[in-house]
């Protein structure tokens, strides 16, 4: 059926709308209207359906990616590590056995990727071993695993490497110390190209009914870069790897369509990451986004979404008890417990997992 314009009166006689004319107070009906895709606007939406993007979009928008600092801001440690553990990306960790790795902060040139806010990205050199437990991963863990029991979740991230390598992701569920046995999800093993593409997978956790949870439970998203044939299905078959790859603005989000990245300013996650407790003049213990100079009991606590509480603590670090309140409940950290004392009384608390 061929296009056509409203019928309206003009001069008194009826006839299509003339091309380039508008009617004044038009409105377009939205009944039913559907704000639960907030995927991109393409040419073929109608303007209903662009609408309904666009509102989920913004009612999405504030703080939805899941992971702590996915944009890769935070290098409060420093600019690159060789060690397993964390040490440079503040809350990206690094293993590897039997095998080498050194990840370290480069710098997107302008418009490099389609995330105008992204500043920094993660690359790994490595160098992947022959035994069978050989292993060089990258992970983000997250606290509360049952914050995403049972959920659909949508993992995007950008991805390059000059070699042709694979990436395989994995996402996992920790029911901590005492707790279930863990799950582990093999979602897809990637081949990566020299330029930035952004990859997205949606996958479901499992339920958490009839499971056990411990201290410590946690939910990691999880890249392999190598691996030896003891973790052949986890890593889905990616086998043993050496080279370089390349990550960035790594987002998790509930449901299962990918928005564009969050460019959310980056304030929240750093105090998800790190704060600082300081004793006022009136003996209690206030959180604060920077570290407090005018009083030598600052305390710098390293931490993820649910946040270590300072209760009580010595004005000396020397043989001494810090109470901490954790979310499972209250414990007494000694200086050997801890991340590091000095003789100011300055403790830091390291909670990632």
């Amino acid at each position: 059926m061929a296009a056509r314009r409203p019928l309206v009166l003009v001069n008194g006689r009826r006839q299509q709308l003339p091309a380039g004319d508008r009617l004044p107070g038009a409105a377009v009906d939205l009944t039913g209207m559907v704000t639960a895709d907030a995927g991109l606007v393409v040419p073929t939406d109608s303007v209903r359906d662009g609408m309904g993007k666009l509102q989920a979009q913004l009612q999405a928008r504030s703080g939805r990616n899941l992971i702590v600092d996915g944009r890769y801001d935070l290098w409060y440690e420093g600019t690159s590590w060789s060690t397993s553990g964390y040490g440079g990306a503040t809350m990206l960790r690094l293993a590897f056995f039997t095998a080498s790795a050194t990840v370290s902060r480069q710098a997107f040139a302008i418009g490099e990727i389609p995330v105008a806010s992204a500043a920094f990205y993660p690359r790994t050199v490595f160098v992947g071993g022959s035994g069978g437990a050989s292993h060089v991963i990258l992970s983000h863990r997250l606290e509360n695993v049952l914050s995403v029991a049972g959920r659909t979740v949508t993992i995007s991230f950008y991805a390059r490497s000059p070699q042709a390598l694979k990436i395989a992701l994995e996402l996992q569920q920790l029911f901590g110390i005492g707790g279930s046995a863990s799950e582990f999800m093999p979602i897809a093993a990637i081949p990566l190209t020299t330029d930035w593409q952004r990859y997205v997978f949606t996958a479901q956790f499992p339920s958490a009914a009839g499971k056990a949870v411990g201290p410590g439970d946690s939910w990691n998203v999880t890249l392999w870069l190598s691996s030896g044939p003891d973790f052949a299905a986890r890593s889905s078959y990616i086998g043993v790897q050496s080279g370089t790859i390349d990550v960035a603005c790594m987002q998790m989000e509930f449901g299962s369509v990918a928005t564009v990245f969050d460019e959310s300013l980056n304030y929240q996650d750093a105090c998800t990451a790190v704060g600082w407790y300081y004793q006022n003049y009136s003996g209690y213990w206030v959180l604060s986004s920077q570290p407090y100079t005018a009083n030598i009991n600052t305390h710098e606590v390293p931490r993820m979404r649910e946040p270590v509480s300072v209760i009580q603590a010595p004005n000396s670090g020397t043989g001494a008890s810090w109470l901490v309140a954790v979310r499972s409940g209250l414990t007494t950290l000694r200086q050997s417990g801890v991340h590091s004392v000095d003789s100011a009384g300055t403790l830091i608390l390291d909670s990632r997992l």
